[in-house]
């Protein structure tokens, strides 16, 4: 109950004329109190209604009449109040005005909080409406919780829409990477064969070619090892021809002479002639067999 004291002095110091809280306050020997400016501007808004002549000032609160209008004083004391109120006020406001509900009242004026401001976006009592939020757009709480709950509702469709679509497209791209990996896997094992294929190839190729090199050198080494062992012979039969005839050259016998070296020697030039052409024939298949296995 004592928290409620602040509140209702604010009450009492609200102009009846312009529900703001006193400017100058001026009090009227009725003891009614208004703001200095709003009280003249009353009396001239008579004026301008009454008969000319006449001067008659009413007060707005209990209608008395007072013959002739009034030179009203500010009143000291009430103006010494109000200025303690307004800076008690301005600091509450400073911490308080972001979070004006407490327990479903306002925490500067003590009032139900029935209204709600949507420029500040706030929850508001009757006496900000007069004050503070004088001039701004306000509605019943109900009702922008109605308007709210209808966003509300609307944004969460719009986000179940959108939260499907999201799943929908999630399972459309976990299909395509099963897609990608199984076609990748197919993609890789075909390579992977046709390469295993082309290696056992290559290796089979490679080991017939060897053979065949080695089969071609072994010949070939076996024909060079004869046509030694003929060359040696030939060699041997030379070594015998040429101590024949170096004894011939010494013999003094012109018909032993003749009748030796006649037979001896188209003999020789025969064997010489076709162990050249045998060793030549060889040596020129070797090396073609050989040619044809690089």
């Amino acid at each position: 109950m004592a928290a409620q004291g602040p509140q209702k002095l604010e009450e009492k110091l609200v102009c009846s004329i312009c529900l703001e809280m006193f400017g100058t306050p001026v009090t009227m020997p009725c003891g009614h109190n208004f703001c200095m400016k709003c009280i003249n501007n009353h009396w001239d808004k008579e004026e301008m209604t009454t008969a000319p002549g006449e001067k008659v000032c009413t007060c707005p609160d209990c209608r008395k009449c007072f013959g002739q209008r009034l030179e009203l004083s500010k009143n000291v004391a009430l103006c010494g109040v109000v200025e303690l109120v307004r800076s008690g006020e301005e600091q509450a406001s400073s911490v308080e005005r972001k979070s004006p509900v407490n327990g479903g009242r306002c925490s500067r004026h003590g009032r139900p909080l029935e209204l709600y401001c949507q420029e500040e976006k706030l929850c508001i009592c009757c006496v900000c409406t007069v004050k503070e939020c004088r001039d701004h757009r306000r509605v019943l709480v109900e009702e922008e919780r109605r308007r709210k709950e209808v966003l509300l509702e609307e944004s969460l469709v719009k986000t179940q829409e959108e939260a499907v679509k999201s799943k929908e497209e999630m399972h459309k791209l976990e299909e395509q990477t099963d897609t990608i990996k199984e076609s990748s896997e197919l993609l890789k094992s075909g390579i992977l064969q046709k390469f295993a294929h082309l290696l056992k190839a290559l290796e089979e190729s490679q080991r017939t070619a060897v053979d065949k090199i080695e089969q071609e050198q072994a010949t070939a080494l076996g024909q060079v090892a004869e046509n030694w062992s003929h060359l040696q012979d030939h060699l041997a039969m030379l070594t015998q021809h040429q101590q024949k005839a170096q004894e011939l050259l010494t013999c003094g016998d012109d018909m032993k002479f003749l009748e030796v070296l006649v037979p001896t020697q188209p003999c020789l030039e025969r064997a010489v002639t076709t162990l050249y052409s045998v060793v030549s024939g060889q040596a020129t298949c070797m090396l073609k067999s050989v040619s044809l296995c690089t």
